[in-house]
């Protein structure tokens, strides 16, 4: 369910927050290139240890600040590894995409804080409902910017592919937002967000 009439305005101002950190890092992409989101997103969870601690006065991890230097320095070591920085040039477009970018963290911050700030208030059901209320103007959205060699790719699926498809999105991102805030709200918003590095692990994995 989506809670009580005390739940609402939580849950509203959550929904507000997610479509907003969706719509940014989504629109990000369209205008720049991934190694330029991918070095902005790693000053992620330092932005979200800064807010925790002035709007949650959550105290950071004993050698929070050398684990982030540590792993954002290796993270974009491997990201700068595996592109041509040098033949790459900053343009008007590029910048649009940063600002979307350095948006897009924000806005996941935000969503970490309102995590770990309504334990209180909501369940985590509760929580990722009033999360879920996006995903239809986001897949519209989606839809209406796809390009026609895209939606051909997607007329082209056979019955199984689709049955695999919509089971990556409906279990397995239902599974991972619940984990996720289950992690932060018993790690709290800095720790969890500390751990963000390791997706470009996982990812070249």
């Amino acid at each position: 369910g989506f809670g009580g009439v005390a739940a609402a305005r939580v849950g509203g101002l959550y929904s507000i927050v997610t479509f907003g950190r969706a719509a940014t890092n989504m629109l990000s992409f369209k205008y720049t290139l991934v190694l330029y989101t991918q070095l902005i997103t790693q000053l992620g969870p330092f932005i979200t240890a800064f807010l925790s601690r002035a709007i949650l006065h959550e105290p950071l991890p004993q050698f929070f600040v050398i684990a982030l230097i540590a792993s954002t320095f290796g993270a974009v070591l491997c990201v700068l590894g595996q592109s041509k920085w040098s033949a790459s040039e900053l343009t008007q477009s590029d910048v649009i995409g940063i600002g979307l970018s350095v948006l897009s963290i924000f806005f996941s911050s935000g969503m970490r804080i309102f995590m770990k700030a309504s334990k209180s208030t909501m369940t985590e059901q509760e929580l990722i409902s009033w999360q879920y209320t996006n995903a239809v103007p986001l897949g519209v959205a989606a839809a209406m910017t796809m390009s026609p060699s895209a939606w051909s790719h997607v007329q082209a699926l056979c019955w199984s592919d689709a049955f695999v498809l919509s089971a990556f999105v409906l279990i397995i991102g239902l599974f991972a937002n619940f984990a996720q805030v289950t992690s932060v709200r018993h790690l709290g918003p800095s720790l969890a967000s500390s751990l963000q590095p390791l997706r470009l692990v996982s990812a070249i994995i």
